[in-house]
């Protein structure tokens, strides 16, 4: 199983959106170290039904967010050795601005992989984003 390191430390809001105590006076590397949206997993029968199976055993506050991030850090806790890391840099780039012809096409240089956005805002970046993507393409 591989998978992608936060590389962004931000300061968890225990408050939203909705009251979790877990996150009182934690950072974000502290109980979600890892982006869930940038995994690979090879050979593996079961791993994303024992995620499910972790995510049931929580709190339901964590079925209607966070649990997936949450049980992928307990898989990983209890079976560290499965895992191994892939580059943040390359297998998801995560942008909170819109990103330009120039930019993408160096980041593609750089060979990677996927882009995305989070939080305020992200619909709005990803769609820009997107038509500068066609227009890099096009253009070669």
């Amino acid at each position: 199983i591989m998978i992608t390191h936060r590389i962004k430390e931000i300061e968890m809001d225990a408050n939203y959106p909705e009251h979790y105590p877990e996150f009182v006076d934690k950072y974000i590397t502290e109980v979600m170290p890892f982006l869930f949206g940038a995994m690979a997993v090879k050979n593996l029968e079961g791993f994303f039904l024992s995620l499910l199976e972790i995510c049931q055993s929580l709190p339901q506050r964590f079925h209607r967010w966070y649990g997936d991030q949450v049980a992928l850090f307990a898989a990983f806790k209890s079976t560290p050795s499965n895992f191994g890391p892939l580059n943040p840099h390359v297998q998801l780039v995560i942008t909170d601005e819109v990103l330009d012809v120039a930019t993408l096409n160096n980041l593609q240089k750089k060979g990677v992989h996927m882009i995305t956005s989070k939080g305020s805002g992200s619909e709005e970046i990803i769609k820009k984003t997107y038509e500068n993507l066609v227009k890099l393409h096009e253009a070669k």
